[in-house]
């Protein structure tokens, strides 16, 4: 198991869902992770936990963080997904500073900590689009995130 990322157990979820709502999590989540080419599996997993946790309570997650064109391919598949189990989606962004010229602070920090972001695996380098973006930029961000 990942330390770095929490982990909730199925059992843990299913005894404690009545009082949760919960989001699919970005491309590390179950359901991304299952929208990849030949997986196949998303329609299960997302349907799995639309039921969990009731109607209304599931989103899938859209995040949007100028990644890759190969990194859309997952947005285009959840959007669709959404459509056909009639699951809400929410857009969301991970943080990782407070602003765009934060980020050179970040940078400074973990060089100065013998850590270099250029080491990072390509999915894993945090880009210009992770600080805390306002509603506005949020909404402008999923018109601009596909629909099919």
């Amino acid at each position: 198991m990942d330390r770095k990322h929490p982990r909730l157990r199925q059992e843990h979820l299913a005894r404690y869902a009545g009082h949760l709502i919960g989001l699919s999590s970005g491309p590390r989540g179950e359901v991304e992770r299952a929208c990849a080419p030949g997986a196949g599996q998303a329609l299960a997993a997302a349907r799995h936990y639309a039921e969990l946790l009731g109607p209304g309570n599931f989103y899938l997650e859209l995040q949007h963080h100028c990644q890759a064109p190969e990194r859309a391919a997952p947005r285009y598949r959840l959007r669709a997904l959404a459509e056909e189990l009639g699951l809400p989606v929410v857009a969301t962004n991970d943080v990782h500073y407070v602003t765009p010229t934060t980020r050179r602070c970040r940078t400074r920090c973990s060089a100065s900590a013998g850590i270099s972001l250029d080491d990072r695996p390509p999915g894993r380098k945090p880009n210009a689009e992770f600080y805390l973006k306002s509603a506005a930029q949020m909404r402008a961000l999923s018109r601009t995130s596909p629909r099919h």
